[in-house]
C-alpha cells in the first residue's frame, strides 16, 4: 500500500493530470498552434498530446499495478483466512484430544482410588492376620502346656499301672449285656479290656449312678483298658465282648 501511495505522489502522474487540463483549455481556445507554459516550459498542442498519452499510459500502468496488488492482497487474505481456518480446526482437534485425555485421566483417577482402597483393605487384613497370629501363638502355647500336662498324667498313669499287678485269678469274660456284681460277677478290683473290637463299657452303683463310662479298645476315640472297683450291688453294662482281669 505504501508503494501505491508513492505512485499517486509521482511527479509524472501530476504532470499528466495537468496536461489533460491544459488540453481541455487548448480545445476550448480552438488553436492547435497555441502554446502553454508547463512546469516552466512552453509546449505545443502536439507535445501536450504526447504527454497526455504518456500520462494515460502511466495511469494504466498504475491501475494494472493497483489491480495486481489488490489481487495479491486478496490472495494473501485468502491464504491468511485458510491458515486461520486450519488453526481453528487444529485448536478444535486439540480441544477434543484434551477432553479425551481428561476423560482417561478421570478413569485413571477412579482406578487409582480403587487401588488405594484395596491397599487400605490389604493393610487392615494384614493387621487382622497379625492379631490372629498372636492369638494362634497364644493357643499354641496353651496347647503345648496341655500336651505337657497330658504327658505328665500319662507318665503318672504308667507308674500307677506299673504298681497294679494281676492276682493270677482266672479272668472273667462277658458278652454284651447287664451284669450284677455279687451275683453275676464277684466283687473286687478288675482291669476291663476289650476282646476283639472296642466297645462301650459302663458301671453303675446300687442307686443307678454311673461310676464308669468308657470306650474300651485302641481306636481313635477309645480309652484303652480301664481299672475299676466292682462293689456288691453295682451293675456292669457292656455293649461288646470284654474280659475282666482281677488285679491287686
Amino acid at each position: 500500500m505504501e508503494k501505491l501511495k508513492g505512485w499517486f505522489k509521482s511527479k509524472k502522474v501530476w504532470m499528466g493530470v495537468a496536461a489533460i487540463i491544459v488540453v481541455i483549455v487548448a480545445f476550448g481556445i480552438g488553436s492547435s498552434s497555441a502554446k502553454v507554459t508547463l512546469e516552466g516550459e512552453k509546449v505545443s498542442y502536439n507535445d501536450l498530446l504526447e504527454k497526455v498519452e504518456e500520462a494515460e499510459k502511466d495511469l494504466s500502468d498504475v491501475e494494472q499495478q493497483i489491480k495486481g496488488k489488490e489481487e495479491e492482497l486478496e490472495s494473501v487474505k485468502k491464504d491468511k483466512e485458510n491458515q486461520i481456518n486450519d488453526l481453528e480446526e487444529e485448536i478444535k482437534a486439540t480441544k477434543n484430544e484434551l477432553q479425551g485425555e481428561e476423560s482417561k485421566l478421570a478413569e485413571r483417577q477412579d482406578e487409582f482410588d480403587e487401588l488405594i482402597a484395596l491397599v487400605e483393605q490389604r493393610d487392615d487384613l494384614k493387621n487382622e492376620i497379625e492379631e490372629l497370629d498372636g492369638h494362634l501363638t497364644g493357643r499354641k502355647d496353651e496347647l503345648e502346656t496341655i500336651n505337657n500336662e497330658i504327658s505328665d498324667k500319662e507318665k503318672e498313669l504308667e507308674k500307677l499301672q506299673g504298681v497294679i499287678s494281676e492276682t493270677g485269678e482266672q479272668p472273667i469274660e462277658l458278652i454284651a449285656g447287664l451284669y450284677t456284681v455279687g451275683s453275676d460277677v464277684p466283687a473286687g478290683r478288675y482291669r476291663a479290656t476289650n476282646v476283639g473290637r472296642g466297645t462301650n463299657f459302663f458301671v453303675y452303683d446300687s442307686s443307678g449312678y454311673p461310676k464308669v463310662n468308657q470306650i474300651l479298645g485302641d481306636g481313635t476315640y477309645a480309652d484303652g483298658d480301664f481299672i475299676f472297683n466292682a462293689n456288691d450291688g453295682d451293675t456292669i453294662e457292656t455293649l461288646g465282648h470284654i474280659k475282666l482281669i482281677p488285679v491287686e
